[in-house]
């Protein structure tokens, strides 16, 4: 080999090493979205994570795991065709005791519970699954045999809802 020939080889080879990680995140994040919290001090909270995961033979779609408030919130989704389940789980802290800010217009002491997780599914293929309750457990997941089509997307979405304690 040339010594031009050397040098456009690594080069190459650095540039790909260079996008791969980049294009990989950038799949991953498309198909989870970070959640959105919602409330006020002296209220409670809404933690909401919107994901999709593709109708194919296994497929799971995690979410990214979120700190706020000095706590941890994961939450994620998946679809199986071949063993015909679908499903989502959940991670969360069940208190957060803490001075928080959600936002500019909400920050304070926050003295929260958890009260309810609620798993909400919808594709093609299926039968819509709204507000399935998960009751106030801080971990738990859920799955289902009605995984029928092998098209399409799985629209997950996974809500947990805190209410104030004193």
């Amino acid at each position: 080999m040339t010594t031009k020939t050397i040098k456009t080889v690594l080069f190459a080879g650095l540039v790909a090493a260079l996008l791969i990680p980049f294009i990989g995140q950038q799949e991953a994040e498309a198909s989870m979205a970070a959640p959105i919290f919602e409330g006020a001090p002296g209220q409670g909270i809404t933690v909401t994570w919107n994901g999709e995961v593709a109708h194919t033979s296994s497929n799971w779609e995690w979410g990214t795991q979120t700190n706020w408030c000095g706590q941890s919130f994961t939450a994620s989704g998946f679809y199986d065709t071949n063993y015909n389940k679908r499903g989502a789980s959940h991670y969360f802290p069940d208190r957060i005791n803490q001075i928080c800010s959600i936002d500019n217009d909400a920050a304070g002491y926050f003295n929260l519970t958890l009260d309810k997780v609620e798993y909400t599914l919808t594709g093609d293929g299926n039968t819509t699954i709204l507000k399935y309750n998960m009751g106030n457990s801080y971990a738990n997941y859920k799955i289902w045999n009605d995984a029928t089509s092998n098209s399409g997307i799985e629209y997950v979405t996974v809500k947990a809802t805190y209410v104030h304690t004193s």
